[in-house]
């Protein structure tokens, strides 16, 4: 439900942009917020401490402010980054410790 909220959300805002290059990789937006929506998922925050942020971007886009819109889509943009790397730097963490656990013979 979540994902197909949010791609909703973003697919409005790309077909609100105007912009027709932004528009024509829409369907490559998408696939990437799949992909980071299941990454996400296992992040220890979770999605929905996003949810304040997707209103900051969607009340500027509201009063038609492109500069807090844009400053409110790039913090999105970059706490996602964030959390996926977080995901990534944890299973990474619990394969070296599979690992030394099997060359320990544990």
């Amino acid at each position: 439900m979540m994902v197909n909220g949010s791609q909703r959300f973003h697919r409005a805002i790309i077909a609100a942009s105007g912009n027709r290059l932004f528009s024509s990789l829409a369907h490559v937006i998408a696939a990437v917020l799949a992909v980071n929506f299941k990454i996400i998922s296992d992040a220890p925050r979770g999605h929905v401490h996003s949810m304040p942020a997707h209103k900051k971007v969607l009340d500027a886009i509201v009063e038609h402010d492109a500069s807090a819109a844009r400053v409110a889509m790039q913090k999105l943009i970059e706490d996602s980054q964030r959390d996926a790397r977080a995901v990534r730097r944890a299973a990474t963490g619990r394969r070296i410790r599979a690992n030394s656990r099997r060359a320990a013979g544990r």
